[in-house]
C-alpha cells in the first residue's frame, strides 16, 4: 500500500504528465480526472485522430491526417522520487497542393519519448529524444531527410494547477537521406498558456517561433485553441492559427482532434 505521501506525489506526476500532453494538444487536465476513478494512474494511453489544413502561398495547400497514439508512464519506487515518460507515435497521412501537382500518401514517421525526472506541485521539467523518419510516399509529403529532434519542455502551474505557462524547444536536424534533397537544421519555440474554464471546456493559446539556421530566419504562427470534454473517455477541440510576419508561409491553418483516453 502506498502512503499517504506518495499518493499525493502520484497525484502531483498523474497530473504534469497530462499537462504536457496538453501543450503537445494531446489530452486536457479535465478529461484525466473525469476517467480517473476508474483507470491506472501509473499508465494512461491516448489515442487520437488529428486533421490539420494549411492554406499556403501562392494558391498551395496541404492536408494531414494524423493517427497519433501517446502512452503516458509513472513509475514510482519507496527510494525514487516520481518519475514519468510521454511516448509518442504520429503516422501522417498526407495531401499536398504546390504549383500544378496534387500529390497523395503517407508522410514522414515521427517518434518521440518526453521524460520527467521530477514534479512538484508549482513547476516541472521534461526533456528527451525525437526522431523523424523519411517514409513519406512522394517528395511533395516529406523532407526525404531522417531527422533527429531533441526536445525541452519547462512548465509552470497556475492557479492551484487550473492553469498553466509552458515553453516547447525542440531542434529538428536533418542527419541521412536522400543525397539529392538540402539538408536543414531549424528550431522551434512555442511559448504556451493553458486555462481550464471548468470541467468541461477549456482553451489554449500559443505562439510557435520556427528559425531556420541555414537562412536565419524566422517565421511565426500564433493560435487559440477551444476544447471540450464530452465524456469520461472523449474530449474535442478545435485551433485556428494565423501566420504572421515578414517570413510568413501562409495565410491560414485550421487544426481539430477527436480524444480516446484509455
Amino acid at each position: 500500500m502506498f502512503s499517504e505521501a506518495t499518493r499525493i506525489d502520484k497525484v502531483i506526476m498523474t497530473k504534469t504528465i497530462v499537462a504536457i500532453a496538453l501543450i503537445f494538444w494531446v489530452a486536457n487536465s479535465a478529461l484525466c480526472q473525469e476517467a480517473s476513478d476508474d483507470s491506472d494512474p501509473s499508465k494512461v494511453v491516448f489515442f487520437s485522430i488529428r486533421e490539420e489544413y494549411s492554406n499556403l502561398q501562392g494558391g498551395n495547400w496541404a492536408n494531414s491526417f494524423i493517427l497519433r497514439k501517446d502512452t503516458a508512464i509513472l513509475k514510482h519506487s519507496a527510494f525514487i522520487r516520481p518519475k514519468g515518460m510521454i511516448l509518442r507515435w504520429d503516422l501522417p497521412v498526407k495531401s499536398v497542393h504546390a504549383g500544378s501537382e496534387t500529390k497523395s500518401g503517407l508522410g514522414d514517421l515521427y517518434t518521440h519519448a518526453l521524460i520527467f525526472p521530477r514534479s512538484g506541485p508549482s513547476f516541472t521539467f521534461g526533456f528527451g529524444p525525437a526522431l523523424v523518419l523519411p517514409t513519406a510516399t512522394d517528395g511533395l509529403l516529406g523532407t526525404g531527410k531522417w531527422q533527429f529532434a531533441p526536445l525541452a519542455v519547462p512548465i509552470w502551474y497556475i492557479s492551484k494547477g487550473r492553469g498553466f505557462f509552458a515553453i516547447k524547444i525542440q531542434d529538428f536536424i536533418s542527419f541521412a537521406g536522400d543525397q539529392d534533397r538540402s539538408d536543414f537544421h531549424y528550431l522551434q519555440i512555442t511559448p504556451t498558456v493553458f486555462w481550464r474554464l471548468n470541467r468541461k471546456y477549456w482553451i489554449l493559446a500559443d505562439t510557435e517561433a520556427t528559425t531556420n539556421w541555414k537562412s536565419d530566419r524566422t517565421a511565426l504562427k500564433s493560435g487559440l485553441l477551444f476544447g471540450r470534454v464530452l465524456s469520461k473517455r472523449f474530449a474535442f477541440w478545435v485551433k485556428p492559427e494565423i501566420p504572421w510576419g515578414s517570413n510568413r508561409t501562409g495565410d491560414l491553418n485550421i487544426k481539430c482532434t477527436f480524444l480516446w483516453i484509455k
